[in-house]
C-alpha cells in the first residue's frame, strides 16, 4: 500500500507572494491553493525525484533516468538513512539537526520537494521532467516541463537544506543564501541563450527539513518571459516522455525492432516542426507491419501477472533489481497516439506481488547473485524459470515499476518444471 508524504507549502515572504501574483496572475491561484491545503505525494514518487540530481551525461551508468533507477537503492540510500517517514501522519523528518554536511542529502531534499509540489499542482509524472537536447535547450541548469495545454514552459530552480526548526526559516542564514542564489540565477546571461523562447513560469523552490515538523517548500519568484508556442511546448513534452520510456524499453526488451523503431521516431520528431504530422502513425517493422508484443512473448519473458513486462538486473552478490513497464503502455507507444502518450499516468502503489522471472542460465551461472542458489542448481534448461514470491513492488505515476530482490527472496523462489 502506498504511503504519502505531506509537504507544507509557503511563499518565502509576503514580498515574494506579491511578486508571484503580479508576474504570474494565472498561476498564482494554483500556487495559493497549495499554501492553504499543502501537498500529499506518494513516498515512491518522492524517492524517485530524490535521485534526479545524480544525472550526469558524462558518466556511464548515470546518463539516463533508466540507468539511475538501477542504482536507486544506493542513490536514495543516504537520503533514507538520514530521514524518517512517520506513517501515522505522513510526516517526513530529519533524524538529526545537522545534516547539511551531507550535501547529497540536502540536494535530494531540494529536488524531491520542488518536483513533488509542482508535479502535484500540474498533474505531472517523472517522465515530464526528463531533460532533452532540443532547440537550444542543451545542458539544462533547471529541471523543466510543459503545462497548460503545451502553451507554457515551467522551470524550477530547486534548493534544499536541513535546519533545527523550519517554522523560523526566515531567520536562517542558509535559507536566505539559497534565496539570493535563486534570484541571481535570473541575471545569468546563459539563461537567455539556453531558453531562447523564454520561460512562462520560472519558480524557485527551497525545501526545508527539520527533526520536528512536516517538510516545507518555500516559493521564490525570479520572473521571466516567454514566446513559446503551443506546438513547441507539445514537441518538447512529447519527446521528453518518449525518451524517458525509450530508456526502459532498451533495458527491458533490448535492441529489438521496437527499440530501434521508437528511437528512429524520436529522431524524426526532433527534426520536424509540427509533431502532429506523425500523430497516430504506428511503429512498424521494415516490412511495413505494425509491431506487436504478442502474448506468447510476454509469457516467455519476466513479468508480473502478464500486465507488467520487465527485466531482472543483478546489482551485486546479495541484491538484484526488477525493472518493468506496463504492457498497455508499450501498446500506446507502438500505437503512437500522441494524446494517449502525453496523458498517460498511473496511480502510485506499493504492494506485495509475485514476479515471474526468465533469465539466461549461462549468464546467471557467472553472476555472484545466483551462486549456490536453488534456482541455479535445480535448473535443467538454457533459461532459468522461477517465480519470486510476495515481493514488494513499487509503481510510480510514470508507470515505472521496480522492486529490490534479495538473496533470501531468491532462496524462497518457486521453480518451474
Amino acid at each position: 500500500m502506498s504511503q504519502d508524504v505531506f509537504i507544507k507549502v509557503e511563499f518565502y515572504s509576503e514580498e515574494e507572494e506579491k511578486l508571484i501574483k503580479e508576474n504570474y496572475p494565472f498561476e498564482y491561484p494554483i500556487l495559493k491553493v497549495l499554501t492553504i491545503k499543502g501537498v500529499e505525494v506518494p513516498y515512491e514518487d518522492f524517492l524517485t525525484y530524490c535521485i534526479f540530481n545524480n544525472q550526469n551525461s558524462e558518466i556511464p551508468g548515470y546518463r539516463t533516468y533508466a540507468e539511475l533507477n538501477q542504482r536507486i537503492k544506493n542513490l536514495a540510500g543516504p537520503f533514507i538513512e538520514y530521514t524518517l517517514l512517520e506513517t501515522s501522519n505522513s510526516k517526513l523528518k530529519s533524524k538529526f539537526n545537522h545534516n547539511n554536511e551531507q550535501t547529497h542529502v540536502s540536494e535530494s531534499i531540494g529536488n524531491a520537494g520542488a518536483l513533488s509540489v509542482l508535479s502535484y499542482a500540474y498533474g505531472l509524472t517523472q517522465a515530464d521532467w526528463k531533460r532533452i537536447n532540443i532547440a537550444g535547450h542543451k545542458d539544462f541548469d533547471f529541471d523543466s516541463t510543459i503545462i497548460d495545454g503545451f502553451s507554457k514552459k515551467l522551470v524550477v530552480e530547486a534548493k534544499g537544506t536541513i535546519v533545527e526548526d523550519n517554522m523560523s526559516t526566515a531567520l536562517d542564514s542558509r535559507i536566505r543564501s539559497q534565496k539570493r542564489s535563486i534570484k541571481l540565477k535570473k541575471k545569468d546571461k546563459s539563461l537567455k541563450i539556453k531558453y531562447k523562447t523564454g520561460v512562462n513560469l520560472l519558480l524557485g523552490a527551497i525545501a526545508v527539513l527539520d527533526p520536528i515538523n512536516h517538510l516545507k517548500v518555500l516559493l521564490v519568484d525570479p520572473p521571466s518571459n516567454s514566446e513559446m508556442t503551443p506546438n513547441e511546448g507539445r514537441k518538447i513534452k512529447l519527446i521528453k516522455r518518449l525518451k524517458y520510456y525509450q530508456e526502459f524499453i532498451d533495458i527491458i526488451i533490448g535492441k529489438t525492432n521496437l527499440a530501434l523503431v521508437l528511437f528512429n521516431r524520436i529522431k524524426s520528431l526532433e527534426k520536424i516542426t509540427v509533431v502532429s504530422e506523425l500523430d497516430n502513425l504506428s511503429l512498424k517493422t521494415v516490412n511495413g507491419k505494425q509491431i506487436i508484443l504478442s502474448q506468447s512473448y510476454i509469457m516467455s519473458h519476466s513479468n508480473i501477472s502478464q500486465s507488467i513486462l520487465g527485466q531482472l538486473k543483478p546489482i551485486g552478490k546479495d541484491r538484484a533489481m526488477f525493472i518493468g513497464v506496463p504492457v498497455n503502455l508499450i501498446d500506446i507507444l507502438v500505437e503512437q497516439n500522441q494524446n494517449k502518450i502525453l496523458d498517460f499516468k498511473m496511480k502510485p502503489d506499493s504492494a506485495k506481488q509475485h514476479i515471474e522471472i526468465f533469465f539466461p542460465y549461462q549468464k546467471a551461472s557467472q553472476l555472484p547473485f545466483f551462486q549456490n542458489s536453488t534456482v541455479l542448481t535445480g535448473n535443467n534448461s538454457n533459461i532459468l524459470k522461477f517465480k519470486l514470491l510476495n515481493i514488494n513492488v513499487i509503481t510510480s505515476t510514470s508507470g515505472l515499476t521496480h522492486a529490490i530482490i534479495t538473496k533470501k527472496d531468491l532462496e524462497k523462489a518457486r521453480l518451474y518444471e
